[in-house]
């Protein structure tokens, strides 16, 4: 399956570990940070066993970086991935 995963390090060589976050089947890319809060947006594959077919993208935040809350489904066509 796929899972997005979260790791956290105080000095970028020594990291804890892999906390699993969202729903299995959503892809949480590249965490943006403003103001105490992360944002991000996740692509997710409604039928992972046939990924040809569309995807959902929805937009998060989080206060620690482990709790999300959608703030937003975006109606993009296709295979919308890779945000930043």
């Amino acid at each position: 399956s796929r899972q997005s995963h979260v790791a956290f390090s105080e000095d970028g060589h020594r990291w804890g570990p892999l906390i699993p976050i969202l729903e299995i089947h959503e892809w949480l890319w590249r965490l943006t940070w403003h103001n105490g809060k992360a944002y991000g947006a996740a692509y997710k594959f409604s039928n992972p066993h046939k990924i040809t077919e569309e995807w959902e993208i929805n937009f998060y935040e989080s206060e620690d970086g482990l709790h999300f809350h959608q703030l937003a489904k975006w109606e993009i066509p296709g295979w919308p991935n890779e945000s930043t």
